[in-house]
């Protein structure tokens, strides 16, 4: 029976590398969650979801999606969990956060501590952690004075990115922060000035980075993160106010064929 179930688990290991969908949460009065098509930027099967959601995180091992509401949010400055299936939420906890503005969250790999940003006070941009029990927020620090951090991810290898879109007219800034202290450790320009808000995942097995945005003078668009630093264009979205938050999640009928597999080989 172990050997069944290794084996099993080792077949749903291989199977499962690039089986994930690239999920986004929209900007606006009538917020959705769609899925991205990776090669067109396309978004799809859109579903009604929190209003004020500013940010989603998808935890592999706990099958949850997280997603942090605003200051304007209702619930606002929360942590709630969402469906996968039609966007609805329930709410986990307040963070007790004073003033999350725009902002995202991202789940480290290495450690399952689930990160976010920001909390904009005056004179400080804060990192902070979020307790997925109950949505309490411990700040990590500050990671500038002033800016406009709607962007936060982590790659596979557990290095943390930011995008700060409130740069000049010509680019937004990505840059790498220390998780312990909330400190920028490297920038760069992007090379493209994208609107006020914007998501950023890292696919979970091929480590690329995607960049969605929106709100003001967004380009409402899906890009590839290259390895220089810079953007290249996959697409337009096709939701006109674009996009705050990216996460990929595991395919659902692979998913569910593969634990299906899995019973199968138990059996034996």
């Amino acid at each position: 029976m172990l050997v069944a179930w290794v084996t099993a688990l080792s077949l749903l290991s291989v199977r499962a590398a690039g089986d994930f969908v690239l999920l986004g949460d929209t900007v606006g009065d009538a917020p959705l969650l769609c899925n991205l098509n990776l090669q067109s930027g396309i978004a799809t099967d859109p579903r009604a979801t929190v209003y004020g959601l500013v940010g989603i995180a998808f935890d592999a091992q706990a099958n949850s999606l997280y997603g942090m509401t605003t200051f304007a949010g209702d619930p606002p400055n929360a942590l709630v969990s969402i469906s996968l299936s039609d966007g609805t939420g329930q709410m986990i906890g307040p963070t007790g956060l004073p003033f999350i503005y725009e902002g995202d969250l991202a789940l480290d790999p290495l450690t399952g501590t689930l990160f976010g940003v920001q909390n904009a006070i005056a004179g400080r941009r804060e990192l902070f952690t979020l307790n997925t029990a109950t949505g309490a927020a411990t700040t990590v620090g500050s990671i500038a004075p002033t800016g406009d951090f709607s962007a936060l991810a982590f790659s596979p290898d557990g290095t943390l990115f930011a995008i700060n879109t409130s740069g000049d007219s010509t680019s937004s800034v990505l840059v790498t922060l220390n998780p312990s202290t909330g400190a920028i450790l490297s920038s760069g320009s992007l090379g493209v000035n994208l609107g006020n808000t914007a998501g950023l995942a890292f696919h979970p097995e091929t480590g690329v980075g995607y960049v969605a945005d929106g709100g003001n003078l967004g380009t409402d668009s899906l890009y590839e993160l290259n390895n220089n630093g810079s953007l290249r264009l996959i697409g337009h979205t096709g939701i006109t106010t674009g996009f705050a938050g990216l996460t990929f999640v595991p395919e659902p009928a692979t998913f569910a064929a593969l634990l299906l597999l899995t019973f199968r080989r138990l059996r034996k």
